[in-house]
């Protein structure tokens, strides 16, 4: 007997344009009636498998990305090597010097690791449609790829505010504070009389 029609469920919802099955039996619960299909149905559902012009474009994409990281590692390296400031500037502010990072030339130093996260996990994605196996710790993957960027918002950040015109330090203006509780009390009054 049929799910569905066994335990009243409402038919799955119409295909769309991002659908890749048009067939009746997609999004429906299977009758499963042994253990080998309900296997078979768990893998088909966490492995998706690509076509062989995928499967190249990955392959092409992942060459690509480490030829663009290792570029970028030997210009940092190069950089590193001429013993050129360009991750920080050194610039005198009253009696002392101040070390303040590049906003914009800090990028490339982050990029890199970037990269090279994203192209180990295209890696990761090639030895595991080779061997038919779900990527392993696809999970991790996913969330390290977000630390590259996370720092270097935070690094821009800092140069942003250490670079600022006075004497660098992060303490609220009084002047910008007081500008900031005069628009919210304006707006606290106009909603009143509202």
């Amino acid at each position: 007997m049929d799910l569905y029609a066994r335990f009243d469920l409402p038919p799955p919802p119409p295909p769309t344009v991002f659908s890749r099955d048009h067939t009746d039996g997609r999004a429906r619960m299977p009758n499963f009636a042994s253990v080998d299909e309900v296997s078979k149905f768990v893998d088909a559902s966490r492995l998706w498998r690509h076509s062989r012009g995928a499967n190249a474009f990955l392959i092409f994409g992942t060459a690509y990305l480490l030829v663009i990281s290792l570029l970028v590692a030997a210009g940092i390296l190069h950089k590193i090597y001429k013993r050129s400031f360009w991750v920080f500037r050194i610039v005198p502010r009253g009696q002392t010097n101040i070390l303040i990072p590049n906003v914009h030339n800090s990028w490339a130093l982050f990029v890199t690791p970037y990269l090279c996260i994203l192209a180990a996990s295209s890696i990761a994605h090639i030895i595991g449609d080779a061997r038919d196996e779900p990527v392993v710790n696809i999970s991790l993957w996913i969330s390290i790829m977000w630390f590259p960027g996370i720092f270097a918002i935070w690094y821009q950040a800092w140069g942003l505010i250490a670079a600022r015109l006075g004497d660098g330090t992060a303490a609220i203006d009084e002047a910008l504070f007081a500008q900031f509780r005069f628009s919210v009390s304006i707006t606290s009054c106009a909603q009143r009389v509202q």
